[in-house]
């Protein structure tokens, strides 16, 4: 994703590959001598960094959404939207070991990212021109590497693009520079394009980086909850993504294929599972070509692991340490799962969308709509539930001149959260013609600059029972069999199928009252605050009189 240049040249030594391949073919029959170290400068950038992609078989060109991207495509490190780094150490045995340390820090509408490699190839043996023995060296090849990436301007492809520049030095060679370039095309919401120009330079002295030229596709499913919402890719059960690598290596002018796969069964854990291939013959026997890793998230800190076969030459055991994960684009990275009852002005919002909405109301201030736009689309996408961004989107949209998108922008933000009179108003406004888009937006609009949103409560404790519990029905509602159903198993203490139940009562009856009351006992005994008081309040705007539960609600929002 984005340091392959010479940034990325330097960090994508994923240990084994070419480190593994021509020089690890010497290495099983003379482990101590020069000529272990094959005929190219930095074999062992042939593989990006990072155990992630590196258990998804390398497919991750269209992916390159973490720290790790500066190895694998430089245009991916514009995606990321807050710090991040990658700290990873690859272990493959008979003295060999890749360390690698990355960060990348969003800098405007684009990033820049650092990274260092340092691959231990064990000693050799230093010999004079008539072979007698010198002693023994400790051989060590360091890469460094530097990268920047922006997203496209309008008028281009949709997408980011990024550069970068790295230099490889060998302790028994010499030192070679090499660029690299890449880029990021998405095509519709979950489904990417990557494509990557990695360690090109000049040969010098015979020697040269192992130059790659790769493209991938990637695509993220994530299956709506059982409520039949779509669920935040951050806080997604069940999502999963799978990509598609093929690239050609121009050094030595093979042509290698990837292909992965990420599950994340719960948003605490990803499995992954992979396969690579390449086209020559390594003489060697045993399991090739396959790789297995798992990650573990919580909150925005990871920890990944990878394993790599590589026949009877050697295995490689990767594990690394990430921070900073773009919870809008991994399926997995939170540890609790958020849900948000539909049409709730105050529920919980995603914590990665936050900072983009905070970004984008700075730029809205200066008016700098076109980067507040793109930044409040993407917060909505990661949350379509959060209607102040809505809000905010439209109001972008406004004051570029876009009537209509901005009408289609203030009325999701009305579907989520009706209860907003101001901007029913403005819509009824524009829509009369009565204010002409292109000016600068109503600056009382809930949504705009100065203008309050909902605030995620601190997470506490549930007690064993709540507080509140859901009533049978009153006058006028007509809880149905699923209510019942859900009541009897609430009180079995079965909250997982009690919640299953009301939800299924709310399919029939979205405005039972009793049935959002009942999800937020569920959410509540389960420990998830914010989501319960989010349900408790959706059953106070559907049913005001209720006193004892909005005295509960207001003991909770303290």
């Amino acid at each position: 994703m984005t340091v392959r240049g010479l940034g990325s040249v330097l960090f994508a030594g994923s240990l084994l590959a070419p480190a593994l391949l021509a020089p690890a073919a010497a290495l099983a029959v003379r482990p101590q001598t020069v000529e272990t170290f094959g005929f190219r400068r930095g074999a062992f950038l042939d593989r990006g960094m990072g155990a992630r992609p590196a258990g998804m078989g390398d497919a991750f060109t269209a992916v390159a959404d973490d720290a790790s991207a500066v190895s694998w495509n430089p245009g991916g490190i514009a995606q990321l939207n807050r710090f991040s780094a990658c700290a990873m150490y690859d272990v493959a045995g008979a003295g060999m070991g890749l360390s690698y340390l990355s960060a990348v820090l969003p800098v405007g509408p684009g990033a820049v990212g650092i990274s260092g490699a340092v691959m231990n190839q064990g000693t050799y043996v230093r010999r004079d021109d008539e072979g007698t023995r010198l002693g023994e060296e400790a051989a060590r090849d360091f890469a460094v590497g530097a990268s920047f990436a922006f997203v496209n301007p309008r008028g281009f492809l949709p997408g980011t693009t990024g550069i970068a520049i790295g230099t490889v030095t060998e302790s028994v060679g010499g030192t070679l520079i090499g660029l690299s370039a890449g880029g990021i095309v998405p095509v519709f919401s979950r489904l990417s394009l990557g494509w990557a120009l990695l360690n090109l330079g000049p040969a010098a002295a015979g020697f040269s980086l192992p130059g790659i030229v790769k493209a991938g596709i990637s695509y993220l499913f994530v299956p709506d909850d059982f409520l039949g919402r779509q669920q935040a890719p951050g806080a997604a059960r069940n999502a999963v993504r799978i990509s598609l690598d093929a690239g050609y290596g121009l050094a030595d002018r093979t042509p290698r294929v990837g292909i992965g796969l990420e599950y994340a069964p719960v948003p605490l854990l990803v499995l992954r599972a992979g396969y690579r291939w390449r086209g020559e013959d390594l003489n060697v026997s045993g399991m090739t070509g396959l790789t297995a890793g798992a990650g573990f998230r919580l909150g925005r800190i990871g920890i990944d692991y990878a394993y790599q076969p590589f026949g009877d030459l050697a295995t490689s055991h990767r594990i690394a340490l990430v921070y900073g994960l773009r919870l809008s684009e991994e399926a997995a990275a939170d540890s609790e799962w958020k849900e948000r009852p539909l049409g709730v002005s105050t529920v919980g919002l995603e914590e990665d969308a936050i900072p983009d909405y905070e970004d984008a109301l700075r730029f809205y201030r200066e008016k700098n709509y076109k980067e507040a736009s793109r930044l409040t689309e993407r917060a909505v996408e990661m949350d379509r539930m959060y209607w102040q961004a809505w809000e905010l989107l439209g109001s972008c949209r406004f004051g570029m001149g876009d009537t209509a998108g901005s009408l289609e922008a203030y009325r999701q933000a009305l579907e989520v959260n009706p209860q907003n009179p101001q901007l029913k108003a403005l819509v009824a406004d524009i829509e009369a013609g009565r204010i002409k888009a292109g000016g600068q937006p109503p600056q009382e609009v809930s949504g705009s600059p100065g203008a309050g949103r909902s605030a995620r409560p601190a997470p506490s404790k549930a007690p064993e029972q709540p507080a509140t519990q859901a009533q049978p029905s009153q006058a006028g509602t007509n809880p149905d069999a699923d209510y019942l159903k859900s009541v009897e198993l609430y009180t079995a203490r079965k909250y997982d199928d009690a919640w299953r139940s009301a939800a299924a009562a709310l399919k029939a009856n979205p405005k039972s009252w009793q049935s959002w009351q009942m999800i937020g006992n569920c959410q509540f005994a389960k420990g998830d605050k914010t989501g319960a008081l989010a349900s408790y309040r959706y059953a106070l705007q559907l049913n005001p009189d209720n006193p004892a539960l909005k005295s509960f609600v207001d003991q909770q929002s303290k």
